[in-house]
């Protein structure tokens, strides 16, 4: 999911075909709502970020079709910048706690919901 929005992000684009396939429901709506954001500001994202995700639950346990992932998502080397080039401000990201939900549908397993902390709410 992740990689999908910071690819969706160099160009600020909320149709990108990749974010229905890794997200869905609310996880998928808080995504294009930042992209859409991003758009009208004429703001695009350059860089990457790095991620270190565990499960820290299943359910069912028997043949899980929902499991909970804890991250520690590190956006220092992704930054905003204005389509025209300067950046938007200079203040670099950091480490924040990520909680999201990946569901199975189908057979198709999506992020369904997740909580991005504050910078610093991990090491």
């Amino acid at each position: 999911m992740w990689h999908a929005f910071v690819h969706a992000s160099h160009t600020s684009n909320p149709q990108d075909p990749q974010l229905p396939r890794y997200t869905s429901g609310n996880a998928l709506k808080i995504i294009t709502a930042d992209l859409s954001k991003s758009r009208r500001s004429h703001q695009i994202g350059k860089g990457n970020v790095a991620l270190h995700p565990t499960v820290t639950g299943a359910r069912p346990a028997s043949a899980p079709t929902e499991v909970e992932i804890r991250d520690c998502l590190d956006d220092s080397n992704w930054l905003e910048y204005k389509e025209s080039g300067g950046l938007v401000d200079d203040v670099p990201g950091g480490k924040h706690r990520v909680e999201a939900l990946v569901t199975s549908k189908s057979g198709t397993w999506t992020v369904t919901a997740f909580a991005l902390h504050g910078v610093g709410t991990c090491t």
